[in-house]
């Protein structure tokens, strides 16, 4: 169980892996082009 999930709070968007994630919330969210 080494693979942990990483939750962006604002959208709640799940990456898997902290490089998935990194990149997700140097982006702007789902929730937040609307």
């Amino acid at each position: 169980m080494n693979s942990l999930a990483y939750w962006c709070p604002k959208c709640h968007y799940v990456a898997e892996g902290v490089e998935l994630w990194w990149i997700h919330i140097r982006r702007p969210c789902a929730i937040e082009s609307q």
